[in-house]
């Protein structure tokens, strides 16, 4: 269940996620490539199977940050259960999946529904979910730092008055 849009790289590779399948008992998604050959034939590599404690059910787009990492996010799964912000970086025998944030229920928040970076290689997510704060979603910031990543709450929805709930979309101005 191909369940996102896709993204190109700069060597023209489509890359996307399967809500589900995989070779792993938990049928837990994959996160697939597709190379194009001279004869104009796709051919799929699934690069990265989730198993449950990395991750389940790849739900958000996937982007690239400017060192070539592929960054996206689970809905369930990870190390508390309420998902991840997952990459995949590039190397020499594959791709080396690693979480960026392991969701919780009572802080992060959970249910990633968009991911985006700016020019400064800073992470932004839309929540579905903003943990015990409000549970009408958030957007959060997050920049790298000596030891991982910080993160940085920026709004939490209260889906009150004019205030919306559940974000799906980020995008930059012009």
């Amino acid at each position: 269940y191909p369940a996102t849009g896709l993204v190109i790289d700069s060597k023209g590779r489509l890359f996307g996620t399967t809500s589900s399948g995989g070779d792993s008992a938990c049928n837990c998604g994959t996160v697939f490539m597709l190379t194009a050959s001279s004869s104009g034939q796709w051919t799929e590599t699934v690069i990265h199977t989730f198993t449950g404690p990395d991750g389940e059910i790849p739900m958000t787009n996937l982007t690239f940050d400017s060192h070539g990492n592929l960054f996206g996010a689970t809905t369930i799964g990870g190390a508390y259960a309420y998902g991840n912000l997952f990459m995949l970086s590039p190397t020499s025998s594959g791709w080396k999946e690693s979480a960026v944030l392991n969701f919780t229920k009572n802080t992060t928040g959970s249910g990633a529904s968009s991911l985006l970076f700016d020019s400064a290689g800073n992470l932004y997510a839309s929540l579905l979910s903003a943990g015990n704060i409000a549970n009408c979603g958030a957007v959060i910031q997050l920049m790298r730092a000596s030891s991982g990543w910080k993160e940085n709450k920026l709004h939490i929805f209260t889906g009150k008055g004019s205030d919306g709930c559940y974000p799906n979309s980020l995008r930059f101005d012009a």
